[in-house]
């Protein structure tokens, strides 16, 4: 039973991954590789969007600040916040665990219209010409 009418969306994302400009179809792989993938580019996403802060950096602060030491609060926020070296890395990570390839790979998000499936935008995530 549903308690009300679902509404249909005005736009959906999908992430599109290409080697030398060629859309690879990830879901060849694993199901639970497909979604490791598809997260991780997600996170990656989130992080470089929020950067220098962390993603769930409220989150945090509502749970841990002035209820715990400084030194501790400092700690956790250290141990749990991407630095901006991490962030250059992930195109080599990303490649190593998923594409293991040597040429040029580029992760786009591309918005559609969910009425006509037109394509309406499309966001470089990242590619690993920006090394």
């Amino acid at each position: 039973m549903y308690s009300r009418k679902i509404e249909k969306p005005i736009t959906f994302s999908l992430y599109e991954v290409k080697i030398n400009n060629k859309t690879i179809n990830h879901i060849r792989f694993a199901n639970l590789k497909e979604s490791i993938l598809l997260s991780q580019i997600k996170a990656y996403e989130q992080q470089k969007n929020h950067y220098p802060n962390f993603v769930y950096q409220k989150t945090l602060e509502d749970r841990f600040k002035n209820k715990i030491s400084t030194s501790s609060y400092q700690f956790i926020q250290d141990g749990l916040t991407n630095d901006v070296q991490l962030n250059k890395d992930f195109p080599n990570w990303f490649n190593n665990q998923f594409l293991q390839t040597k040429d040029s790979f580029t992760i786009e998000q591309k918005t559609y219209r969910f009425d006509d499936k037109q394509c309406i935008d499309t966001k470089k995530i990242v590619s690993n010409h920006e090394m």
